[in-house]
């Protein structure tokens, strides 16, 4: 420093303890210039700055007694140091009132704690509460202790116990001071399966002071029983505190006390036993500490006045010795300075500035939108001195809120975080904290009610109140490279997905009744909840719009198989799969119980099987998942299945709103109600659906107690969902003009029908003329009513599923001037329902606007009985894993079968006639396997449809196939082909070559077969002619038997390569990385 800097250094700091997490103690929360001493040597230049530092643990009032307190985000305080500008605040003497002296107390009550924080109080680790040492009935006793010097004999200690124990059942702890037991207390046991892992208890002993040794130690002895469960019950140590009488003399130098609350008036307060210059401070306020003016010229001796209220806590610290903090450069941001007036808000840390800016680059490239990056640690300077308190972030988001011009409407939370504030488990980086609510004074450590994480505390800026105010998502990357994949995700998902129809499908999934495998004498389960299929019907009959298409995967509707002693639903797995990885769905919803790990008892989804076999990477679902913690993002010692679904990259989601808690399942379907109606609700200025960020915000402003305040977005909160916004309507059926108060239209099996329709503005409702495009269409029979049973279940409920009609139609047209209409024959084979029919459209125009439309004016109840000539059955071609696919090639262990059929009346995908199903033999198998689900109609070529359906379990070896399909006049043909399963774990890549070869700057593509089931990774190592390497490139493929990777035609620099020959080794592993296999090849490099 130069003198002449000297007069401006300045201190600023919060005093060590958490932050004011009330929402309108926000601005107070900022960091506190304090009182400063600035001493100079002779010269004028610079000998010592001193003030009064806080520990980050103490005493304060709560709930009416004087309580221990520690700070749950740090063990160390912080304070900033800085200099410039206006002079700094020094430090001088109170002045004394002059009144006269009523008190002059010759003992106080010192005050000690002592605590350990090593074991989590919740089993899978959560919250703020950590116990201490453990202890158990077979061990033996654990032993404390303390000094108590210049202790008052004629007065009681006040010793306080914070005990706990982990047990079903009641245990006891036994308190002795100097072999002399003091105390004996239960504690109730706690009940662990239903998520409530542990008790604890508080505890007060009066202990009179005159037992203590004289030696003035205090020497605790503490046991824990548990006569019921010896072996198995956990006691712990939480804490305890010791409230002493001791004389005022100095200890080490330095004292300091808390006036004793019972007295009023002006006190003189004398202490001696000090030695060297002595400094007191007044640290009632322990954010702005005060000098104390020392009356006393002697030597040793600290007296000053203060004038004190009755009830008030204060304290003071008189000290004879100077401590020196450890100092550590920062440069500060001026975020209080800086007005960014941006539309997002993202935080950070610093190790993720590089995807973060991309992120930043990308979103402001692609839409309107405005965004600021700041870090963690930027937030923790500016706002509480560098303290790495959770709370800071919020008073920043509020700093913000209140001073920006343009207030951000979207907080992005970029990386990972976890619990545990104060690195005692677990010592990865905490890159942007997951809130826990406080646990500071509960006794039944419940995860239900007591114990949560909630995104929603940081975006809670106006009002006290538990309103968010702001839309807010996570990206919970832990590397840079993982926000790169992120991005890389959302820009695929917004720029690059599907044209087909997923956009207007939803995949509902639903858990059956029994959650464990005992049973009580009624033959129930003793877990067995039947509100799970019943709640996912009302998301589909009430929330879901009829303009999309549900797929329903329902447990209870599957086979039960007993895998190494375990329930388990493969065929539902398998659906599950098939369905994502091949129709796709814009939302995937579960209703029933889950965990970090998987859904269901009977493993629907398992995080470790799944997710590496998903391959939807141009069809990625958004989540929606009511269920118990599958969203666990904040523990660090496992990754939840919300996290990995949103990492993957090969498919998977592209965000998930699930809970990161316990959660209720009544609670769960409301709150998945108003999703669902959010979701598909669209902006009134617009006509558009609004952006994730938006629904959620409205979400939360109807659901925010305890069970809804653990959801969260995982996932981007500026991007809106792949759901067409423009309308498809029907206008006629059979030349009949469709409107609200049109009767239901009569169609007749085997009868020509005409349909026209038009395509919608979502923003006027008006005809849009400039849409033109192809529309395509689904007509399907009345819907029908499935009953469904828990099939293990003795007396198990009936469930009433609500199925679509089979589809009898399936057409496309072209669209012009926004109008388009077709014709088509129905099938012969219909339901004769007495239920209304459905008609499902979906758009696609030549400048990439989709639309969606419904109509249900119809029944089929008839059929027409004129004749129509055509006796011409359907044309069929059979592949396996790819349309490269010759018969007898070596395919993948779980092949993709596609069927390609075409028909000039069309196909018959009913399913309903006698025999008249489409449907697939394997080998000599008499059992057949349907393929109407999975039929879709071909977007490429008019009157034709596409089978593609993962063949799961087949032996190894040759197998054949035999498919018969019908049209709809019931006309039937047949065709066959072989292929062989190969061993476990053997690759093949075979047909390697280029196109075009030879090839110049504008690249070439690398192109293979391969029989590896997608996901899989691909490795192109390319060589020049000296066997140099050239360029290494990656990619993930997500395609079964064929791929195709692009080469720019440059080395590893950028730079165009030479002229001449270039080899490749291509190396290909499957999504488990167990195997690998790779083959070579050539191109020629030309100008």
């Amino acid at each position: 420093f130069t003198k002449e800097e000297l007069a401006t250094i300045k201190i600023y700091g919060n005093g060590g303890k958490n932050l004011s997490e009330k929402v309108s103690d926000a601005p107070n929360n900022i960091m506190k210039e304090q009182d400063i001493i600035v001493r100079t040597k002779p010269d004028g230049s610079l000998d010592a700055i001193i003030f009064y530092g806080a520990s980050t643990k103490g005493f304060e009032i709560r709930r009416q007694d004087i309580k221990r307190y520690i700070n749950h985000f740090s063990d160390v305080n912080y304070y900033m140091l800085t200099w410039g500008g206006s002079a700094g605040k020094r430090a001088t003497p109170q002045a004394t009132e002059n009144i006269d002296v009523v008190n002059r107390p010759q003992t106080y009550y010192h005050r000690i704690t002592f605590e350990e924080d090593i074991n989590n109080a919740y089993i899978s680790p959560a919250g703020r509460a950590w116990f201490g040492r453990t202890m158990f009935s077979s061990s033996s006793s654990n032993v404390y202790t303390d000094l108590l010097p210049n202790l008052d004999r004629s007065q009681n200690i006040l010793f306080r116990f914070s005990l706990a124990h982990r047990s079903t059942d009641m245990g006891y702890f036994t308190i002795y001071q100097n072999s002399e037991q003091i105390r004996n207390f239960s504690i109730w046991g706690s009940s662990i399966n239903d998520y409530h892992p542990s008790s604890r208890t508080f505890e007060d002993i009066i202990y009179p002071a005159s037992k203590i040794g004289f030696d003035d130690r205090s020497v605790l002895k503490i046991d824990y029983k548990n006569p019921t469960l010896p072996s198995s019950a956990i006691g712990f140590l939480d804490y305890y505190e010791i409230h002493y009488p001791r004389s005022f003399y100095a200890i080490n130098n330095e004292l300091g006390f808390y006036a004793d609350t019972a007295i009023s008036g002006m006190t003189e307060f004398s202490i001696n036993g000090f030695t060297g210059d002595l400094l007191g401070f007044d640290i009632t306020d322990i954010r702005q500490p005060k000098l104390l003016n020392n009356i006393s010229n002697t030597g040793g001796i600290f007296v000053f006045r203060k004038n004190l209220s009755k009830d008030s806590l204060n304290r003071f610290y008189i000290s004879g010795k100077l401590n020196t903090p450890k100092l550590e450069k920062v440069v500060m941001s001026n975020l209080q300075s800086t007005i960014a007036n941006a539309d997002v808000l993202l935080i950070t840390d610093k190790t993720l500035l590089k995807s973060a800016q991309k992120y930043k680059e990308y979103r402001e490239s692609h839409s309107n939108l405005k965004v600021f990056i700041v870090t963690t640690d930027d937030i923790y300077n500016e706002f509480d001195a560098g303290l790495p308190d959770i709370t800071a972030i919020r008073d920043y988001i509020s700093f913000a809120y209140h001073n920006w011009e343009n207030k951000p409407k979207y907080v992005i939370l970029w990386g990972d975080g976890h619990f545990d504030y104060r690195h005692i488990q677990y010592k990865q980086t905490n890159l942007v904290p997951a809130y826990q609510v406080s646990d500071e004074d509960i006794t039944d450590f419940d995860e239900v009610y007591e114990s949560w994480e909630t995104e929603d505390y940081l975006v809670r800026v106006e009002g006290n109140d538990l309103l968010i105010d702001m839309a807010i998502g996570r990206i919970p990357v832990r590397t840079d490279q993982q926000g790169l994949e992120s991005i890389n995700k959302i820009d695929n998902y917004e720029n690059f997905s599907s044209d087909d129809d997923w956009r207007t499908r939803v995949i509902l999934l639903a858990d059956d009744g029994p959650s464990g495998d005992n049973y009580g004498g009624n033959g129930l389960p003793f877990e067995y909840d039947t509100s799970f299929i019943p709640q996912s019907e009302d998301i589909f009959s009430k929330y879901l719009p009829s303009t999309m298409a549900a797929d329903k995967i329902y447990l209870s509707e599957y086979p039960t198989e007993n895998i190494s002693g375990a329930r388990r639903k493969t065929e539902a797995s398998q659906q599950m799969l098939a369905k994502i990885n091949t129709s796709g769905a814009v939302i995937m919803n579960w209703i029933g119980h889950g965990n970090p790990q998987v859904l269901a008892h009977e493993h629907l989804f398992d995080r470790d099987i799944h997710i590496a076999q998903m391959s939807n990477w141009s069809k990625l679902f958004f989540f929606v998942a009511a269920t118990c913690d599958f969203g666990r993002f904040d523990d660090p010692g496992v990754s939840s299945g919300a996290e990995d679904l949103f990492l993957s990259t090969t498919g998977g989601s592209i965000g998930i709103f699930s809970a990161t808690r316990v959660v209720l399942a009544g609670d769960n379907a409301s709150i998945a109600n108003n999703t669902y109606y959010e979701l598909f609700s669209t902006d009134e200025s617009t006509g558009n659906y609004r952006t994730l960020g938006e629904i959620f915000y409205r979400v939360k402003q109807s659901f925010y107690n305890t069970n809804s305040q653990k959801y969260f977005l995982l996932g981007d909160p500026t991007m809106t969902l792949n759901i067409p916004n423009y309308k498809v309507e029907i206008d006629s059926i059979n030349n009949i003009a469709i409107t609200d108060s049109t009767d239901i239209i009569h169609l007749k099996g085997l009868s020509h029908v005409k349909i026209s329709g038009s395509i919608h503005n979502p923003k006027t409702n008006e005809i849009d003329p400039t849409f033109a495009g192809i529309v395509y269409t689904t007509l399907t029979d009345g819907d029908f009513i499935k009953l469904a049973y828990d099939d293990i279940v003795p007396n198990s409920a009936t469930y009433h599923i609500q199925k679509y009609g089979g589809a009898l139609n399936r057409s496309s047209a072209m669209i012009e001037n926004g109008k388009f209409s077709m014709d088509f024959i129905l099938p012969k084979d219909i339901s004769f329902s007495d239920s209304l029919g459905r008609i499902f459209a979906y758009a696609i125009s030549q400048d990439n606007r989709y639309a969606k439309g419904s109509n249900r004016k119809f029944m089929i109840d008839g059929i027409d009985n004129s004749t129509i000539e055509d006796t011409v059955p359907p044309v069929i071609k059979i592949y396996v894993d790819s349309r490269n696919f010759k018969n007898g090639d070596i395919v993948s262990r779980n092949p993709m079968l596609i069927v390609d059929l075409l028909d000039d009346s069309g196909i018959n995908t009913t399913g309903l006639g006698i025999g008249h199903n489409l449907e697939a033999w394997i080998d000599d198998s008499p059992a057949s396997i349907s393929l109407v689900n999975n039929l879709k109609l071909n977007y490429n070529v008019k009157k034709s449809a596409t089978v593609e359906q993962i063949l799961y379990n087949l032996s190894d070896g040759k197998h054949k196939i035999k498919i018969r399909a019908w049209d709809v006049l019931n006309n039937f043909s047949v065709d066959s082909a072989e292929f062989v399963i190969p061993k476990e774990n053997t690759f093949i890549i075979s047909n390697v070559f280029l196109f075009p070869n030879p090839f110049n700057q504008s690249g070439t593509n690398i192109a293979f077969n391969h029989n590896i089931e997608p996901p899989i990774e691909v490795e192109i190592n390319i060589f020049n002619a000296l066997g140099m390497s050239v360029r290494n490139i990656k990619a993930n493929a997500s395609n079964y038997g064929y791929c195709e990777i692009f080469w720019d035609g440059k080395d590893m620099l950028g730079h165009d390569i030479p002229i001449g020959p270039y080899y490749f080794v291509i190396k290909a592993t499957n999504s488990s990385g167990i195997s690998t296999v790779s083959k070579s090849g050539i191109g020629i490099y030309v100008k």
